[in-house]
């Protein structure tokens, strides 16, 4: 059995080591959220999507923003294990809102995708992309599917937004079966700014969380 002073210094060991690590994940947070917007305002001025840093694997392809929860959040081109560290993106197969069918964006349940828990039938958001267009779309339902055996609406009639996470929300295990997505369409097509590259069918293994 340790002495009590041990155990102390070794409670205290870990506390300052996890505050250390703590600090760490939020400061290289708010490194990437400045170059991200750094990136964006470049994307903005020269029209041709660019990359936040040279070590990063996805472009910036848009901006999500959902006023009446107070979102605005910018969105990678490819939704790899590296860019979803850092922002939403686009999954592999989806379409881009120029194109007849449904545009998907997937990001982790505890930073940026949490707010989908809250989302409502009925809210609006918005896509804006950098060849000066923006897209709003009304939130219709949300639903759970597990990737094992189901596979997203595939609508090439339907023009809309899927936003998908892992769920449940308060599970503390990652990238189980389960997806919880949210369903919107699109309702309004006007000039705003920004660029999401095109993508073919979207299948429920791209959904990796």
């Amino acid at each position: 059995m340790w002495p009590k002073k041990s155990a102390f210094t070794v409670v205290g060991i870990v506390g300052a080591a996890l505050l250390i690590w703590g600090n760490w994940i939020y400061f290289k947070a708010v490194i990437a959220e400045g170059l991200l917007e750094q990136a964006w305002v470049k994307t903005m001025e020269t029209g041709i999507p660019a990359t936040p840093w040279s070590s990063m694997d996805a472009e910036l392809a848009a901006r999500l923003t959902v006023p009446a929860l107070g979102v605005d959040q910018i969105v990678l081109s490819d939704a790899t294990g590296q860019a979803l560290a850092f922002a939403p993106a686009i999954v592999e197969g989806s379409r881009t809102p120029d194109e007849p069918g449904l545009t998907a964006i997937a990001a982790h349940k505890n930073t940026h995708f949490a707010f989908l828990e809250h989302m409502s039938a009925g809210e609006t958001l918005s896509l804006q992309t950098i060849d000066d267009v923006k897209y709003d779309y009304v939130v219709e339902t949300g639903f759970v599917m597990d990737v094992r055996t189901d596979t997203l609406p595939q609508n090439e009639n339907a023009d809309g937004l899927l936003l998908i996470t892992c769920y449940p929300f308060d599970a503390l295990s990652f990238n189980g079966p389960l997806r919880y997505v949210v369903s919107a369409r699109k309702v309004k097509t006007s000039p705003a700014q920004t660029l999401i590259p095109g993508l073919g069918p979207v299948r429920s293994n791209d959904l990796r969380l």
